[in-house]
C-alpha cells in the first residue's frame, strides 16, 4: 500500500508540475572524451535567463511556452546555438550538446534542436571510452532480441554463456569466477551450492543495461576474475514516460496440453509463495524419536500421522504463458529541487514440460569402451514458474554539485517441479518408479542509498559513496522423493504389482536458507592535468559483510518389509500402514526415521568479511596514449560452522571451516587510440577466486535430484589466485558498427574444482584445490549496417565468436582410481564448466518511418563438463544446444506496439552425455519444444 501511495503521489506531482510552463533539458558532454562538462552555461540567446550543468553534465531550464534560441557554452570550447527550440506548456523538450574544444579562436556552431534518441550505440560509446576491456548489452538490444530476463540477454554478449538458464560463464570459466553486482553493489546468491547469483531472477523490464568488465581495474572487486557483470536498473527518463505491456505465449508441449504433469499446490503459488501447504513439518518430540519396539514407540506413530500425505501426481491442462509489465517515470520539481523517479513492476507465469525424456546413471567402468548402468529411466517433467519484480528508483539533486539516490528492488519467484521416471535398475534386476515433488521459493530484496558530490574548489574532485543491504531467501519446503518397485507380466507387458522395500531413497527434505549482504563503497576522484592532458587519481575503500544461515532437516521413509499397494503413493502412505501397535509384529508398516545429530551437521551458519582499499592513476600521456595503473588490497575472512557446539560423532571431519587471507592485486590497463574510433588495449592484472560458504562448510548433504552426496572441504581449501593477460583491437567505424579482436590468457594457482572422491565407495563429490592450470583463447565480434546497398539499408548484421582452451592435470589419487579400470585414462582435461567455443549471430531489420522491426538471432555454446566422475567412468558433458529465436514488431500511432516472437525455432534437444573417445552414453535428454508469443505495448513518452 505504501509503494502504491508513493507511486500515485509521484505521478500526480509529475502531471501538475509543468501545467503552467515547459522545460528544456539535456546533457552537455565533451565531444572527444565523452565526459560530462560540469558548469557549462545554457542560456536563452541574447538574455541572462539560463542555468549551468551539474556534475553529470545535465541541466534543467524552465521557460514559458514559445520558441527560443538556446546557447550552450563552456570555457575553451566551441559555443553551440540551437535555433527554433519550441517549448510547449506542460511538456519537456530535450536538447543535448557535444562540445568540441576550440582550436585558435572561440567559434559558434549553429545546429537544429532535436530530441535525444536512445540507441544501442550507447553501449559502444561506453566500450570505446572505457579504461578496461568491456562488453555489454542495452535495454533496447534486450527488447529487440526478445529475451525475458538477464540470463537470456547475457548470452548475446561476446564470450558469455549461461548454464542451466541461470548461471553466467564468462570466457568459458564457471560461475565461481563471475562477479555479479546490482548498480555496483554485491548481491547474495540464492543457491547454497553456487558462488554466484541466479540471473533468471532479473526481468528485462527493470534493466537499463548490463556491462561486462573483462579485465580488472583496482576500483572493481578483487574477485572479478572471469568477468565483472554489473546489472544497471532503469534510471529515470528526461520527461514523463508511461509504459504498459502484456504478452501471451503458447508451447504445444506445455500449454493447453491435457497430459501436463503436476501436483497439488497452495493458494499463493501464483504469487511465488508457499502458503503453508508444504511447510507442515511435525515438530520432533523432545529427546528425539525413539527406535521401533521402544517403550514409548507410540511417539513414532503420532509423529508419522502428522505428515502431509499429499503425494499425488496429476495430469491436467495448464493455461497459456502470461507476462505483464508496467513502468512510469519522470523528473519533477520537488521542494525547489529536481527529483527524478521511475517505478516499474513485472509479473510472469509460465509452464514448461517435457515427456519421454531420458535419465540414466552409470556407476562403474568395465573397460575403456563399456560402463555399467545403475538405472535406465524414461523421464517426464512438468514445471510451473512464477516471478514478479518491483523497482523504485529515486534521485534527488540537492544542488548542481550534490545528488543523492535511493534504489529499492524486490524480486520473488516460485517454481513447482513434478517429475516422474520409470525404468530399470539392471544391477539389482529391478523395475523402478521415481517420483519427485519439489517447490523452490526464492526472494531477493535490495535497498541502496548512494550519493555523488563534486568539489568545485578542488578542480571538480568527485566523491561517490554507496551503501547497500540485500537479503536473499531460498526455501525448499517438503521436497519429496518416492521410490518403488513394480513387476510386469512377461507376456502381456502389463504391471502386475507394486512394492516399497527398505531403502534410503524415499525421503522428505525441509531446507531453508537466508543470506544478507551489507556492502559499502567510498570512491574519491581527483582530476589533474598532465602534459596538457586530463588525468586523474582515484582512491577508495570498501567493506562487505555476508551472513548466511542454512538449515536442513531430512526424514527417511523406511519400510520394515515389503508393503503391497496399488501404485499410488497415497495408498502406501495411508494411516493404517504407519507403524503402530497393531502392525508392529507383522512387519507390514512404514515409519519416519530422523537423526538429530545428522541434521545439525547438515545445518550451518557462515560469515564473510572483506575489507578492501585501492589507489590508481588514470593517466593521459598524450591524446592517444592512456594508462590506468594501481593496486587493490583485500583482507578476507570466512568462517563456517555447524549449529552444534560439540560433536562426538566424526568430530574431526566436521570441525569449523575458516579462511583468513590478504591479497595484493595489481592492475595495468593501457589504451592506445590510433584514431578516435580505434583502440589497441593491453591489460595485466592479478585477481582472486574465493571459496563459497558451501565449499568450506563442515557439511555433508545428499542431493537426491542428482543422486550425489556433497562434502564441504573445511580442512585445506584455499582461494585461487589468477594472473590475467589481455590484448584487444577494436574499431568503431560508424554508429552501431564495429569490429574487435581480443586474445587472453589466464594462469590459475590452486583452482577450485568439484571432483568425485576417488576414495569413496559411492558417489561423493567434494571441493579441492586442483593442479595449477592455464586458459587462453580469442574473441572476435563484428556489427555492420547494410546501408551501402540501397534496398538493404534498413538491415544490420552482427556476430561474435569465442574460442577457449584450458588444460587441467588430474591428481595422482584420481588417476590411480580411474586407471584401475581404464589404464589409458587421460592425465589431462579441460576445466570444469568450460566450453571450447561460443557463437552468437543476428540479422535485424528496422524502419522507423513505418514503425516495423524484426530480428533473427542464433546462439550456441560448445560442450562442457558438468559432472566429474571417477573410477574410469567418463565425465558428463553438456552438449551444444543451438537456440534460434525470431521476432517481428509493428508500431501503430506512435503509442502502440504489437510483437510476435518465436523461440527455439530449431526445436533443439538438451542433451547431457557420459563422453570419452570410446564411450558415449546418455545421462539426460529432453526437449521443451518451440515457444510462440504475442505481446502488446502501450507507451506514452
Amino acid at each position: 500500500m505504501k509503494s502504491f501511495l508513493l507511486s500515485m503521489f509521484l505521478v500526480f506531482v509529475s502531471i501538475v508540475s509543468f501545467s503552467q510552463s515547459g522545460v528544456v533539458r539535456g546533457k552537455i558532454i565533451d565531444a572527444q572524451s565523452g565526459e560530462a562538462l560540469i558548469g557549462a552555461t545554457v542560456v536563452v540567446a541574447g538574455t541572462t535567463n539560463g542555468t549551468i550543468t551539474d556534475f553529470d553534465g545535465n541541466y534543467n531550464l524552465k521557460l514559458d511556452a514559445g520558441t527560443y534560441n538556446i546557447s550552450v557554452s563552456y570555457v575553451s570550447y566551441e559555443t553551440q546555438t540551437f535555433e527554433g527550440v519550441e517549448i510547449k506548456a506542460g511538456d519537456v523538450t530535450i536538447v543535448n550538446a557535444n562540445l568540441g574544444e576550440a582550436t585558435t579562436a572561440l567559434e559558434e556552431v549553429v545546429v537544429t534542436a532535436r530530441s535525444r534518441q536512445r540507441t544501442e550505440t550507447a553501449i559502444q560509446v561506453m566500450q570505446r571510452k572505457s579504461a578496461v576491456v568491456m562488453d555489454g548489452i542495452s535495454s533496447q538490444q534486450i527488447s529487440k532480441l526478445g529475451d525475458s530476463d538477464a540470463a537470456g540477454a547475457l548470452k548475446r554478449v561476446t564470450g558469455v554463456s549461461v548454464e542451466g538458464g541461470k548461471y553466467v560463464y564468462v570466457r568459458g570459466l564457471s560461475d565461481r569466477y563471475s562477479k555479479i553486482t546490482l548498480n555496483g553493489a554485491e548481491i547474495p546468491g540464492l543457491d547454497p551450492n553456487r558462488n554466484t547469483v541466479q540471473m533468471d531472477l532479473f526481468p528485462s523490464n527493470v534493466i537499463e543495461n548490463m556491462v561486462v568488465h573483462k579485465t580488472f581495474s583496482p576500483d572493481l572487486p578483487g574477485s572479478s576474475t572471469g568477468g565483472h557483470i554489473d546489472i544497471i536498473t532503469k534510471d529515470f527518463p528526461e520527461k514523463f514516460t508511461f509504459q504498459f505491456s502484456s504478452s501471451f505465449g503458447y508451447n504445444k508441449k506445455s500449454n493447453l496440453n491435457d497430459n501436463f504433469l503436476t501436483s497439488p499446490g497452495g493458494d499463493k503459488d501464483w504469487l511465488g509463495y508457499d502458503d503453508g501447504t508444504r511447510k507442515d513439518r511435525p515438530e520432533i518430540p523432545e529427546g528425539g524419536l525413539p527406535s521401533i519396539y521402544a517403550a514409548n514407540d507410540s511417539l513414532i506413530t503420532q509423529f508419522g500421522e502428522q505428515f502431509n500425505k499429499n503425494f499425488s501426481q496429476i495430469r491436467e491442462q495448464k493455461p497459456i504463458n502470461q507476462t505483464y509489465s508496467l513502468s512510469v517515470g519522470n523528473q519533477v520539481d520537488f521542494l525547489g529541487k529536481q527529483l527524478g523517479f521511475i517505478l516499474a513492476g513485472s509479473y510472469d507465469r509460465d509452464y514448461t514440460y517435457y515427456g519421454e525424456g531420458t535419465y540414466n546413471q552409470f556407476k562403474n567402468a568395465i573397460d575403456a569402451e563399456n560402463i555399467s548402468p545403475y538405472w535406465l529411466l524414461a523421464d517426464d517433467n512438468g514445471q510451473e514458474n512464477v516471478i514478479w519484480s518491483g523497482l523504485v528508483n529515486l534521485s534527488y539533486k540537492l544542488s548542481n554539485y550534490n545528488k543523492i539516490g535511493f534504489n529499492f528492488m524486490k524480486n520473488q519467484s516460485g517454481t513447482s517441479n513434478t517429475r516422474y521416471s520409470r525404468g530399470s535398475q539392471p544391477e539389482e534386476d529391478r523395475l523402478i518408479e521415481n517420483r519427485t515433488y519439489a517447490y523452490l521459493e526464492r526472494g531477493l530484496t535490495s535497498y541502496q542509498l548512494k550519493g555523488e558530490h563534486v568539489l568545485p574548489g578542488l578542480n571538480n574532485a568527485k566523491i561517490e559513496w554507496l551503501s547497500s543491504y540485500t537479503l536473499s531467501i531460498q526455501n525448499e519446503p517438503d521436497l519429496r522423493f518416492f521410490y518403488n518397485d513394480y513387476t510386469v507380466d512377461s507376456e502381456t507387458g502389463e504391471i502386475t504389482g507394486y512394492s516399497v522395500r527398505t531403502n534410503r531413497e524415499s525421503k522428505r527434505f525441509f531446507r531453508e536458507m537466508d543470506e544478507s549482504n551489507f556492502d559499502n563503497h567510498l570512491d574519491m576522484t581527483f582530476p589533474f592535468d598532465f602534459n596538457g592532458q586530463k588525468s586523474s587519481f582515484k582512491m577508495g575503500g570498501a567493506y562487505l559483510k555476508k551472513s548466511r544461515n542454512s538449515d536442513e532437516v531430512v526424514f527417511t521413509i523406511s519400510a520394515n518389509n515389503e508393503i503391497d499397494f496399488n501404485g499410488d503413493p497415497l495408498d502406501f502412505l495411508k494411516d493404517e500402514n504407519i507403524y503402530n501397535q497393531d502392525n508392529k509384529w507383522t512387519g507390514q508398516y512404514y515409519y519416519y526415521k530422523h537423526s538429530d545429530l545428522t541434521d545439525l551437521i547438515n545445518s550451518y551458519k557462515a560469515t564473510q568479511k572483506v575489507l578492501g582499499a585501492y589507489a590508481m592513476f588514470d593517466m593521459k600521456f598524450t591524446d592517444k596514449l592512456r594508462a590506468v595503473l594501481g593496486v587493490r588490497l583485500e583482507d578476507n575472512e570466512i568462517n563456517t560452522n555447524n549449529k552444534v557446539d560439540t560433536l562426538n560423532y566424526r568430530v574431526d571431519k566436521y570441525k569449523e571451516g575458516t579462511i583468513n587471507e590478504t591479497e595484493i592485486l595489481p592492475a595495468l590497463n593501457i589504451t592506445y587510440s590510433v584514431i578516435e574510433e580505434m583502440n589497441f588495449r593491453f591489460s595485466f592484472s592479478k585477481t582472486v577466486a574465493r571459496p563459497s560458504f558451501r565449499e568450506i562448510a563442515p557439511y555433508a548433504s545428499y542431493d537426491h535430484k542428482s543422486g550425489f552426496r556433497t562434502i564441504g572441504n573445511n580442512d585445506s581449501l584455499r582461494s585461487s589466485l589468477v594472473t590475467n593477460l589481455d590484448f584487444r583491437w577494436e574499431y568503431f567505424f560508424a554508429p552501431g558498427e564495429m569490429i574487435s579482436i581480443s586474445t587472453f590468457y589466464k594462469y590459475f594457482e590452486n583452482p577450485i574444482e568439484l571432483i568425485d572422491n576417488p576414495d569413496a565407495a559411492n558417489k561423493e563429490v567434494s571441493y579441492i584445490n586442483g593442479q595449477n592450470s592455464d586458459l587462453y583463447g580469442f574473441e572476435i565480434e563484428a556489427r555492420k549496417k547494410l546501408a551501402f546497398v540501397d534496398f538493404l539499408k534498413d538491415f544490420s548484421l552482427g556476430a561474435n565468436y569465442s574460442y577457449i582452451k584450458s588444460v587441467v592435470k588430474e591428481t595422482d589419487a584420481f588417476l590411480e582410481a580411474a586407471r584401475a579400470n581404464v589404464p589409458e585414462y587421460p592425465a589431462e582435461r579441460e576445466m570444469f564448466g568450460q566450453s571450447p567455443y561460443l557463437v552468437n549471430a543476428f540479422i535485424s531489420y528496422s524502419n522507423e518511418n513505418i514503425g516495423l522491426s524484426s530480428n533473427l538471432s542464433y546462439n550456441v555454446a560448445g560442450e562442457k563438463i558438468i559432472i566429474l566422475n571417477k573410477t574410469g567412468v567418463p565425465n558428463i558433458y553438456e552438449m551444444p544446444y543451438s537456440l534460434m529465436n525470431f521476432n517481428i514488431s509493428k508500431t501503430f500511432a506512435e503509442n502502440i506496439t504489437i510483437k510476435f516472437s518465436a523461440k527455439n525455432l530449431l526445436n533443439s534437444v538438451h542433451e547431457q552425455l557420459y563422453k570419452s573417445d570410446k564411450i558415449e552414453e546418455v545421462f539426460r535428454r529432453y526437449s521443451y519444444g518451440r515457444d510462440f508469443s504475442l505481446s502488446l505495448t502501450y507507451l506514452i513518452k
